[in-house]
């Protein structure tokens, strides 16, 4: 456990097709901003918490005050990082005085949401202003994409979609790094190595983190045909290592295990007293049922929940959609009720075995 994550608000200027969480306009409220910082406060008292993640939704809706909650985050120790979809990047000019107004506050990393589906109502260019202003204001460009493919089956290195579209906003596919690859190479670095490699990537690279589309939140709709679907059957056992480690917080004070699908779900959300947080996220990071998708991926949980009498939709597209499949129809006791039907077949040497 790493990174925690503020979904500041689920608003957002934009609407994509692809939205995991159903993100837009009509969505309402935001975090109260000394929630937040308690929230915060509470988070700094976890050592193996390194990194808060301010998301949403749009938070750069909100500049102010995720300006003050920077500020706040790193006065408690914390390293910070911003996603948004670089809306405010509408100039170049305008791109690196936001940018450098964020750095003042203390900063660390930016990523900009990045993909054909944000085309239909942000132009190219705000890649390129956020790109060239990074670049100037010292912080190593990074953009987050979501491509067509299969999630199950990842091709080495990004795929072909990827490269169009990088090509496409003007950034150029040749610089292009993979950001966990990226990660481990710093991590394998000395202090003064790393310095060297961190402003080489600023000056000459592009970070890119990148996933394929799911089926969960809007794209269930709006890009079904452009999901891949499968059969259970034909699904692979593919394992989730973020699952209760990755904790987020959404405006409303919900406590889920990841950023997505979860957060669709807000009836499926860890009790979170307030107060103690800290206490919340350790409780929900043991709780069975993520132990099994961390260890084994949702699918291993899946059959368990149809061995004891559930449905599913007969295709799905992959680890996310497989979570949100079971969320839909599983409170919180059922998917532990099932996952220890897994954990005690796994000590006594056998499968839990399901018909699909």
């Amino acid at each position: 456990m790493s990174t925690a994550v503020l979904l500041y608000t689920m608003r957002c200027n934009i609407a994509c097709a692809h939205c995991s969480v159903h993100s837009g306009p009509g969505r309402r409220g935001e975090m109260d901003l000394e929630r937040a910082r308690a929230y915060v406060d509470q988070l700094a008292a976890m050592p193996e918490i390194r990194f808060i993640d301010i998301s949403g939704g749009e938070p750069m809706l909100h500049p102010q005050e995720v300006t003050a909650l920077i500020e706040h985050i790193k006065r408690r120790g914390k390293s910070v990082r911003l996603t948004t979809n670089g809306f405010w990047a509408a100039t170049p000019r305008r791109a690196e005085e936001m940018l450098r107004h964020l750095k003042a506050a203390g900063l660390d990393a930016v990523g900009l949401s990045l993909d054909k589906w944000h085309l239909d109502y942000l132009p190219a260019s705000i890649a390129r202003n956020y790109v060239d202003a990074a670049r100037v204001v010292g912080f190593a460009p990074l953009v987050s994409c979501v491509v067509r493919g299969d999630c199950a089956d990842p091709r080495a290195g990004a795929p072909e979609d990827l490269r169009v579209l990088l090509d496409f906003y003007g950034l150029g596919e040749e610089r292009a790094t993979d950001l966990n690859d990226w990660g481990r190479y710093m991590d394998s670095l000395a202090p003064e190595a790393r310095a060297e490699f961190l402003a080489e990537t600023i000056r000459e690279r592009l970070l890119v983190n990148w996933q394929y589309l799911t089926g969960e939140g809007r794209a269930a709709e709006k890009l079904h045909k452009e999901v891949v679907w499968r059969p259970l059957s034909a699904t692979p056992e593919e394992r989730c290592s973020v699952a209760g480690r990755m904790p987020t917080v959404d405006q409303d004070g919900r406590l889920f295990p990841c950023c997505a699908p979860w957060v669709n779900h807000p009836e499926r959300a860890y009790a979170a007293p307030p107060g103690r947080l800290g206490q919340a996220i350790h409780e929900m990071e043991a709780r069975p049922a993520l132990r099994v998708i961390r260890q084994w991926g949702p699918k291993r949980l899946m059959l368990a929940l149809i061995a004891r009498g559930h449905s599913f939709p007969r295709d799905n597209s992959g680890i996310c959609n497989l979570c949100g499949q079971m969320l839909a129809t599983a409170d919180l006791e059922e998917l532990d009720r099932a996952a220890e039907d897994v954990l005690r077949a796994q000590t006594a040497g056998r499968e839990v075995m399901a018909e699909i």
